[in-house]
């Protein structure tokens, strides 16, 4: 019980606070980011002063000085982009554009730095979640065809197909997917009224099924979400109540797959951030990327991006 205590003692109280980074180039909201073989790779994403959502890819490593250097940009420009990592690439799934929602799938392989187009959802889906496991590529809840929805894809790229698996219990949009433990962990995001989610569920591919377990200590829609060892690392997010923006969230919580329960973490972000992507470097650190945040005090893309070492 000690050792335990201890444990838990030094993921919640990290010896130093979040420390500025070298910023994105370009400064946005609804991006989303995956690591393929140490590269960060950014993608999409919208800035509300400028017209148009983008199809700007950045990189970083996760060793090194993490300057992010611009890459060969999406095909398809598009926010509230699902991605995750499969195979040493990089999927980017569904989205929207100015005016639709998107059923467009495209890879990116970081090796040769150039962009693939894969087999296109089976309906329209935005503000999904998104990642692998056991080789395959999920994409859970979003928007699809202009409804909340609580169904789960399962994209086999053997068979270049896409299969329905059984859906999670909550409906829901804006949420963060992760693998972790040998599961699906589908985290927060914003129900159909509107109001966000502080709701965790698990899914267990060998039984097809889907539990709800602890809820976090705060609700969080497109928080940046990473898996460190057997924790799960949720960083900013926004607070919506009825569909109205009320807070952007500066703490982050951990969540223990040994002992199953979520615990603040002490350092909070320099300033509230929202719609965020984040990722992992080699020294174990998380990095809070680009996103919303309330520095001018109003919300407002940003390139920032800063580290927190666990």
């Amino acid at each position: 019980m000690i050792r335990t205590t201890l444990l838990l003692i030094a993921l919640v109280a990290p010896p130093t606070g979040w420390v500025t980074q070298p910023p994105l180039q370009v400064a946005r909201v609804g991006l989303d980011v995956a690591t393929a073989n140490g590269t960060i790779v950014a993608v999409g994403g919208f800035n509300p002063a400028k017209p148009g959502v983008f199809n700007v890819a950045e990189t970083t490593r996760t060793d090194g000085n993490r300057t992010w250097q611009r890459a060969s940009p999406m095909p398809t420009a598009r926010a509230n982009v699902a991605t995750a990592e499969l195979g040493g690439l990089v999927y980017a799934a569904g989205g929207f554009t100015d005016d639709d929602t998107l059923d467009t799938v495209e890879a990116f392989d970081p090796a040769i730095g150039s962009w693939s187009t894969v087999t296109s959802l089976p309906r329209r889906r935005g503000a999904a979640g998104a990642a692998s496991l056991n080789g395959l590529l999920y994409v859970a809840g979003g928007l699809v065809d202009d409804e909340i929805s609580a169904s789960v894809l399962a994209y086999n790229p053997q068979k270049k197909a896409w299969a329905p698996v059984a859906s999670m219990p909550t409906a829901r949009w804006r949420l963060r997917l992760v693998a972790a433990g040998g599961r699906l962990y589908a985290i927060g995001g914003q129900s159909a009224d509107g109001t966000t989610l502080s709701t965790v569920e698990r899914y267990d591919p060998k039984a097809d099924t889907w539990t709800a377990v602890a809820s976090m200590t705060q609700d969080r829609g497109v928080p940046g979400v990473v898996v460190i060892k057997t924790s799960i690392v949720v960083v900013g997010g926004c607070q919506f109540v009825g569909g109205q923006l009320r807070a952007l969230r500066r703490t982050a919580e951990i969540y223990n797959l040994n002992t199953g329960q979520w615990l603040p973490v002490a350092a909070q972000l320099p300033h509230g951030r929202c719609s965020l992507g984040a990722a992992t470097t080699s020294d174990g650190s998380v990095l809070a990327i680009g996103g919303a945040d309330d520095a001018t005090g109003a919300p407002a893309a940003t390139a920032e991006v800063d580290a927190l070492k666990l």
